[in-house]
C-alpha cells in the first residue's frame, strides 16, 4: 500500500518536468520575496556589503571617472584614492549601479545570482554526475538545483560562485570534444561577472590540474582544453586590465596588503581547527552550513557504499526514519562531525575507498577535493605560511584561503553523487531526498539574508539618507570642500550619502596614508591590542576607534567617555568635522566644538557632529 502511493506520488509530482520546474522557480523567487515586498525595508547583510561594495560602487558610477587612467584620484574616500583602487569597469555590477538607484541594482544584482544558480547547477547536472538511466533523475536534478539556489552568497561577487557550475559545464564538454559554440561563449562571458582573485584563479587552477591529470594518463595532449583555459585567463586579464598592469607591469602605489601579517598567526592546531570549521560550515561571506544536513547525509551515502544490494523497503524506512531523527537532535550529529579526529579518518576512508571502490570513485573524489580545499584554507592562516611569506610576499599579499568559496559547488556534487547512490541502495528515495531539500532550505532560510524589518537594521534605516541630508544641510559648505571622520559607524554610510571621508574601507591604498592615518589613532590603539594588531597587520578597515569604545557594532546610548585621537594629525590629514554615534563627554572636546546633535524617525542613528579647533583646548 505504501509502496503504491509512493509510486503514485513520483509518477504523477516528482517525475513531471513542468511540475518540478514552476515549483523550484517559484520556491527561489519565494526566498527572494522579502526583497520585493518590503524593498529598502528589508534587512540586508551589513558584513562586507553595505560597508564596502556599496560605497565603492556608487563612489565610482557617480564621479563620471569610471574609465579614467588609474592614477586618476577619486577624492571621496580617505582623502582621495586611485582610480585604480575601485576595481573594473568592465563588471556587470557597475553597470546596474550606474542604470538604476543603488538598492535595485541591489535587488536585480540578487535576482540574477540565485536563479542564475539555479540554472548553472542544473545545466551541469543535467549533462553530468546523475546518469540518464536514473530512476530519480529529474527529482536529484531539481532538488540539488534548488539548495544551491538558496545559498547566501557573497552578493558583491556577482556570478562568481554561482557561475561555477555553469564554467564547469563548458569546460567537461571541451574536454570530452562534445562542445557548441555556446561552450565557448560562456567561457568568454563569465568574466564579466564574477571576479577572477575572489574565486576564478582557484577554478581554472583546479581546471589546470585535471589537464595535467589528463596528460599523465592518457598520454596525450588535450589542446581543446588547454585552449580554453587561455582563453578564459586573456579574458580575465582583459577585465581586470588595471589590477593586472598595477600587479605585473608598473605599481601605481604601494598597497597596504603589504604589511599584512595579523591574518597569519595561527598555531598549527589553530591551523587544523579552521580548515575543520571551514569543512563543516564554509566562510563569513558563503555559509554552507553543510554541519546541519549535507554532511550527515553524506555520512548516511558513505554507509549505503557498503551495501551489497537494496534495501527492502522495511529496511529503508527504517534507516530513513532513524537518519532525520538524529538530525533533530544536532548533538548527536555533532559528537561525530565534531570530534577533532573526524577530518583525519574521513580522509584515510575516503583514500581507501576511492582505492578499492571503484564504482563510487567520482563520489570519494570529489569528498577528498573538498577535505582538500579545507586544509588549504586552513594553513594559509598558518603562522609558518606568514613566515614564508617574508621571502614570497604574494602568500601575504594575496587571500589564497579564498579557495574555501569552491566549497559549495563541490558539496552540492557530492550531495547530487550521494542521491544517485541512495537511489540505487534504498526504497523510498524520493522520501530522503525531499527530506533532505526541506531541511537545507530550512537551515539557509534560518541564516536569513534578507528577512522582514522585524529589526531596526533594514538597509533604509542603515544608510539613513535623510539624516545625513540634515547633516550635510547643517554644515552648508559643498561637500567635496570639506572632510569628515566617522565614530561608532561604518564610514560607508558617510561616503554613501555624499560626503568626504579621511577613513574608509577597501581592499587596497598606499600603505603611505596608513601610516599617516596611524598618528591619529596611535594613543588610541595603544590601549586596545586587538584593534591595534587588526589595523597595523591587516588594516584593511581603516577606522576612527573612539578609546575603549572598540566595538564598531551599534550600541543604544553609549557614550565616548575617552578620546585618544590626535586631533592635529587628524588636521593634517584634512579632517574638518568629526561625525560620532555616539556623545562624547564634554571632558574629550579637546580641540573639538560641537555643533548639533541629529534624530530621523527612519533611522535607529542619533548622529553628533563636531567641528576641529585646534586653537581650542
Amino acid at each position: 500500500m505504501i509502496k503504491n502511493i509512493s509510486d503514485y506520488v513520483y509518477r504523477n509530482l516528482l517525475n513531471n518536468e513542468r511540475f518540478l520546474f514552476l515549483f523550484t522557480i517559484l520556491a527561489v523567487e519565494l526566498y527572494l520575496f522579502p526583497l520585493y515586498f518590503f524593498g529598502q525595508g528589508t534587512q540586508v547583510q551589513i558584513f562586507d556589503n553595505l560597508d564596502i561594495v556599496f560605497p565603492v560602487l556608487k563612489t565610482l558610477t557617480s564621479s563620471g571617472l569610471i574609465f579614467a587612467p588609474s592614477d586618476t584620484i577619486v577624492p571621496n574616500m580617505m582623502g582621495g584614492l586611485p582610480r585604480l583602487v575601485y576595481g573594473t569597469e568592465f563588471n556587470v555590477y557597475v553597470w546596474l549601479f550606474y542604470y538604476f538607484p543603488p538598492f535595485t541594482a541591489f535587488a536585480i544584482n540578487e535576482t540574477i545570482i540565485h536563479l542564475g544558480a539555479f540554472f548553472s547547477m542544473f545545466v551541469l547536472l543535467n549533462r553530468y554526475f546523475v546518469p540518464t538511466h536514473n530512476r530519480y533523475r529529474r527529482l536529484i536534478i531539481h532538488s540539488v538545483s534548488l539548495m544551491f539556489a538558496l545559498l547566501p552568497f557573497y552578493t558583491g561577487a556577482g556570478l562568481s560562485v554561482p557561475s561555477i557550475p555553469l564554467a564547469l559545464y563548458a569546460f567537461l564538454n571541451i574536454r570530452s570534444g562534445s562542445w557548441r559554440w555556446y561552450d565557448w561563449t560562456i567561457i568568454v562571458l563569465i568574466p564579466f561577472y564574477s571576479s577572477l582573485i575572489l574565486v576564478y584563479f582557484f577554478f581554472l587552477l583546479l581546471m589546470g590540474s585535471l589537464l595535467v591529470i589528463d596528460l599523465i594518463r592518457e598520454r596525450k595532449f588535450n589542446s581543446s582544453f588547454l585552449l580554453a583555459l587561455i582563453v578564459m585567463s586573456l579574458v580575465f586579464l582583459m577585465v581586470e586590465y588595471r589590477l593586472f598592469y598595477d600587479t605585473f607591469v608598473e605599481h601605481l602605489f604601494v598597497s597596504h596588503r603589504k604589511e599584512f601579517s595579523a591574518l597569519q598567526n595561527n598555531t598549527l592546531f589553530e591551523t587544523y581547527r579552521a580548515a575543520h570549521q571551514i569543512f563543516l560550515n564554509g566562510t563569513t561571506d558563503m555559509d554552507t552550513l553543510a554541519s546541519v544536513s549535507i554532511i550527515p547525509f553524506m555520512l548516511l551515502v558513505i554507509l549505503a557504499t557498503f551495501l551489497k544490494k537494496r534495501l527492502s523497503w522495511q529496511f529503508s524506512l527504517l534507516f530513513i526514519a532513524v537518519f532525520f531523527t538524529l538530525l533533530f537532535f544536532p548533538l548527536t550529529i555533532q559528537v561525530v562531525t565534531g570530534n577533532k579526529f573526524a577530518m583525519p579518518i574521513l580522509m584515510i576512508l575516503s583514500i581507501a575507498l576511492f582505492i578499492f571502490k571503484k564504482q563510487y570513485r567520482l563520489f570519494y573524489g570529489a569528498i577528498l577535493v573538498q577535505l582538500l580545499c579545507a586544509y588549504w584554507y586552513g594553513l594559509w592562516f598558518y603562522e609558518g605560511t606568514g613566515a614564508l611569506a617574508h621571502f614570497i610576499p604574494i602568500l601575504r599579499e594575496f587571500n589564497f584561503a579564498r579557495i574555501a568559496l569552491l566549497q559549495p559547488v563541490i558539496w552540492f556534487i557530492i550531495v547530487a553523487l550521494g542521491m544517485v547512490i541512495i537511489a540505487r541502495k534504498f526504497n523510498f528515495a524520493p522520501l530522503l531526498i525531499i527530506g533532505i531539500v526541506l531541511m537545507q532550505a530550512y537551515t539557509t532560510l534560518n541564516i536569513r539574508e534578507f528577512s522582514a524589518p522585524n529589526s531596526p537594521f533594514t538597509y533604509k534605516a542603515y544608510f539613513a539618507e535623510d539624516l545625513f541630508t540634515k547633516i550635510k544641510h547643517s554644515i552648508k559648505s559643498d561637500p567635496s570642500t570639506y572632510r569628515v571622520g566617522c565614530i561608532g559607524f561604518e564610514p560607508s554610510i558617510a561616503v554613501f550619502n555624499g560626503l568626504y571621508t579621511i577613513d574608509g574601507y577597501v581592499t587596497s591604498y598606499p600603505l603611505e596614508y596608513k601610516h599617516r592615518f596611524y598618528k591619529i589613532i596611535k594613543k588610541t590603539l595603544s590601549t586596545d591590542d586587538g584593534n591595534r594588531k587588526i589595523f597595523l597587520g591587516w588594516g584593511s578597515k581603516c577606522y576612527l576607534f573612539d578609546g575603549g569604545e572598540s566595538s564598531l557594532n551599534f550600541r543604544s546610548h553609549a557614550t565616548v567617555k575617552k578620546l585618544s585621537l590626535d586631533m592635529k594629525a587628524y588636521s593634517a590629514i584634512g579632517g574638518k568635522y568629526l561625525i560620532s554615534a555616539h556623545k562624547i563627554e564634554e571632558s574629550q572636546l579637546k580641540n573639538l566644538i560641537f555643533m548639533q546633535e541629529f534624530r530621523d524617525k527612519n533611522t535607529f542613528w542619533t548622529m553628533y557632529l563636531y567641528r576641529v579647533d585646534l586653537t581650542k583646548e
